[in-house]
């Protein structure tokens, strides 16, 4: 009816012809491996958080784009004759990641035998606390990030979900096949990873 209302006006020949129906751009959601370098160069305080921040960003980049979810609920009895073994906690879906030199590093720096996590992110690890605890430590973390780009002049801002789009468009530049990336990023369609490779 308002449509209809709206036709009848003299010299209008849509109610919509303002209306912006597209889809905006959005910002980029990946760097380029210059940046990552950057990024590793960065001189930072031992046992510092943002020097934690650096490596769990690293980590999640070296084991295939890896959620910081699955990241900081990630348990050493998952880690195993040279593989990580985990369920992403969002689709249930097993990913098998084999440990390469970067990984192995990363996780030795870390190693506490009476710590059931891999990394010192979270307090609780069980029920409500524990996913109230991981939120707080993701906002905790993306500002880690953002310092970390000031200090490494970085032209895009970090985020904790950037280092999977940085990932799969990698790998995607570097000929792996598509149904490789959409594997390791557990997703069931590629279309969806395509998104991540365009971003």
């Amino acid at each position: 009816a308002i449509y209809n209302k709206v036709q009848r006006r003299k010299g209008k020949t849509t109610p919509f012809e303002q209306a912006y129906t597209g889809s905006p751009e959005t910002a980029k959601r990946s760097i380029q491996a210059t940046d990552m370098r950057k990024l590793l160069k960065l001189q930072l305080p031992v046992g510092s958080r943002l020097a934690l921040s650096r490596d769990v960003f690293l980590f999640c980049f070296y084991c295939l784009g890896m959620p910081f979810i699955d990241v900081a609920f990630l348990r050493r009895n998952q880690i195993s004759n040279g593989c990580i073994t985990y369920y992403r906690r969002k689709t249930h879906q097993a990913i098998h990641i084999p440990i390469e030199p970067q990984i192995k590093e990363i996780i030795a720096r870390y190693h506490h035998t009476q710590r059931e996590l891999v990394f010192p992110i979270l307090t609780q690890t069980q029920g409500v606390d524990a996913y109230s605890d991981y939120r707080r430590k993701l906002s905790q973390y993306n500002y880690d990030l953002r310092q970390l780009s000031q200090m490494a002049k970085l032209k895009t801002r970090l985020t904790s979900y950037m280092v999977r789009h940085t990932w799969a468009s990698m790998a995607y530049e570097r000929q792996v096949d598509l149904h490789v990336i959409s594997k390791a990023l557990g997703h069931d369609n590629p279309q969806t990873t395509l998104v991540y490779i365009r971003g």
